[in-house]
C-alpha cells in the first residue's frame, strides 16, 4: 500500500464526515425554519385578534361602555374575593 492509497482513504473518510455533518446541519436548519414559521403565524393571529379587539373598543367607545366594563370587572373581583373568604 503506497501513500496514494492512504491519502485516498483519509480524504474519502474526511469527505464522508463532512457530508454527514452537513446533512445533519441542514436537517436542523430546516426544523428551525419550520418552528420560526409556526411562531410567526401565531404572532400574526395574535395581532389580528388584538386589532379586532381594538376595532370593537373603537365602535363601543363611550362613557357607558367604559362604565359597563369597569362595573363588570369590579363585580368579578368582588365575587372572587367572596369565594376566597369562604
Amino acid at each position: 500500500m503506497d501513500y496514494y492509497h492512504v491519502l485516498v482513504i483519509i480524504l474519502s473518510s474526511l469527505l464522508a464526515l463532512i457530508l454527514l455533518a452537513g446533512s445533519i446541519s441542514a436537517f436542523i436548519f430546516i426544523k428551525i425554519l419550520k418552528d420560526i414559521k409556526n411562531i410567526t403565524e401565531k404572532a400574526s393571529q395574535a395581532a389580528d385578534n388584538i386589532e379586532h379587539a381594538a376595532e370593537l373598543f373603537k365602535k363601543t367607545s363611550g362613557v357607558a361602555a367604559v362604565t359597563k366594563v369597569l362595573g363588570n370587572a369590579i363585580s368579578m373581583f368582588k365575587e372572587r374575593n367572596s369565594k376566597e373568604k369562604d
